[in-house]
């Protein structure tokens, strides 16, 4: 812990010289770091194991904001032409949610006992993460405010009816029983799809429909610049995505379902404005 704070947040290897050479670590990856290590110190506090926890005392680095300019997002025309050409692809339905400005971990994460058809809405209560590439894990959501309930826009009912009557399908030709806790997100098979491949698809789709590179991460950030641009509250815009609103807005007003479902509705309402 002592390497990870006095380095400056150092990732360090020894090259052939000898010598020590790294790069700053983004601060999300040290406060990643940190909170799993502090996870341990403080189950080794409550096992004796040790007297006292000593990462109580240490500070997360502050995670300044990335500044989104227009050439990192694209506009509502652009979402338009990506979910047409994803609606060819199998999972057309999450693709869609990921329009619509949920996290990859969100949309990765998200089972079958999440989402009621039925009264057309969406839970977060997982998040299926990626660590360096190489391990995977499915965790609480990101954020207290990361747990959320959301209406769904019609489009997305109809697609995850559709998805899921699919894949009940695929189970059934494998002789898989049916499980409502596997991922939306998932294989043929039932699998849950990896974060990195998920990715991979989206960045073909988008190459094949011709569209400008942008990271999955900015489809989210392209969902709240839509949003805000047709004039829905900021309060509003926060509590669908599940930040903290103090990133739009110094004021948080009470947010209904009237305004979320008005949230959606801009990203493929033909009109633009809000119901």
């Amino acid at each position: 812990m002592s390497d990870l704070l006095d380095h400056g947040g150092m990732q360090q290897v020894q090259g052939a010289d000898g010598q020590m050479r790294g790069k700053p670590l983004a601060p999300a990856t040290v406060k990643l770091a940190l909170s799993a290590l502090k996870q341990v110190m403080a189950y080794a506090a409550r096992q004796g194991i040790i007297s006292r926890d000593p990462a109580t005392y240490v500070l997360a680095p502050r995670q300044r904001p990335a500044k989104i300019s227009a050439a990192d997002i694209w506009t509502r025309d652009q979402v338009h032409t990506f979910a047409t050409a994803a609606s060819q692809h199998r999972l057309h339905a999450v693709y869609l949610l990921s329009c619509y400005g949920l996290r990859r971990s969100e949309a990765c994460g998200l089972r079958w006992c999440d989402v009621d058809l039925d009264t057309g809405t969406l839970s977060v209560e997982q998040g299926h993460v990626e660590v360096a590439g190489k391990h995977h894990a499915v965790d609480e959501p990101k954020t207290a405010r990361s747990r959320r309930t959301l209406p769904l826009p019609a489009d997305a009912v109809t697609a995850l009816r559709a998805l899921r009557t699919r894949q009940r399908g695929e189970r059934l030709a494998l002789g898989i029983a049916w499980d409502d806790t596997t991922h939306v997100c998932s294989a043929e098979d039932g699998t849950p799809v990896l974060p990195r491949t998920y990715t991979l698809w989206f960045q073909r789709i988008a190459e094949t429909a011709e569209l400008p590179r942008i990271t999955l991460k900015n489809l989210r950030h392209t969902s709240v610049s839509v949003m805000l641009h047709a004039g829905i509250p900021a309060s509003t815009v926060a509590a669908w995505h599940g930040h903290d609103v103090r990133m739009t807005t110094t004021v948080y007003n009470r947010t209904y379902d009237a305004g979320l479902s008005a949230a959606a509705a801009v990203m493929f309402d033909p009109t633009g404005t809000t119901r």
